[in-house]
């Protein structure tokens, strides 16, 4: 799942949740203005249960969001990793080319020493 559909999904879930709690809260209040004190707390406690719910997915939110996060750092990583490869690449071309550049060195030496 993308982290943009999970944000939606967990978007919608806790707008779902919120309108979910605030009609039984309506409803709790009513009840107990009618005196009916049983099924206002049989309400209460499913009511309390929804916002345990609503709580666990704002870790899970909070969750996604670290991930997203860490998907991030992981791709500049991948990035860094890739610039050092290239960097390392030209360091051996670079080593290959004063190799050459040594012996090319060493040759014009020695025929200056045998012009001398």
């Amino acid at each position: 799942m993308t982290h943009s559909k999970a944000h939606g999904q967990i978007s919608s879930m806790k707008t779902s949740f919120a309108n979910t709690i605030i009609a039984l809260s309506n409803r709790i209040t009513v009840l107990h203005d009618e005196k009916r004190h049983e099924e206002a707390d049989e309400l209460e406690r499913l009511r309390n249960k929804i916002s345990a719910a609503a709580g666990t997915l704002a870790k899970a939110q909070a969750a996604v969001n670290r991930e997203q996060g860490l998907g991030a750092s992981l791709e500049k990583l991948e990035q860094s990793a890739e610039t050092a490869r290239a960097a390392a690449h030209r360091v051996e071309e670079t080593g290959a080319m004063l190799a050459r550049a040594q012996v090319v060195l060493q040759v014009l030496i020695g025929l200056v020493e045998l012009k001398l």
